[in-house]
């Protein structure tokens, strides 16, 4: 079983960060506070950052992103997160400054 411990910065305060397990990816994007995550048209998907173990939610193609909370075992079937990648068409997007 794994396990998924909500994130909310530290200004937050008057709740707990909830833990949830769960079996599958299905079941983790099911969870009320990951679903939140995706409620907004700009939502790319999910992916992981192997760094920190953190569960990254991803916005306008991969040039925003949240961290939704930390995965006990990462070894799951989402992509691999880095900046500018949206997890929908599994794309690095670099931005240029002109």
């Amino acid at each position: 079983m794994n396990e998924i411990r909500q994130y909310s910065p530290a200004f937050f305060s008057g709740f707990e960060n909830q833990t949830v397990e769960f079996e599958t990816i299905s079941q983790l994007k099911s969870i009320p506070f990951v679903l939140n995550f995706t409620t907004t048209e700009d939502f790319c998907g999910f992916a992981i950052s192997r760094d920190n173990n953190a569960l990254v939610a991803v916005y306008k193609n991969g040039t925003e992103w949240w961290v939704v909370g930390f995965i006990k075992d990462t070894n799951i079937d989402l992509p691999t997160w880095c900046p500018n990648f949206n997890p929908a068409t599994n794309k690095v997007y670099t931005l240029i400054s002109i």
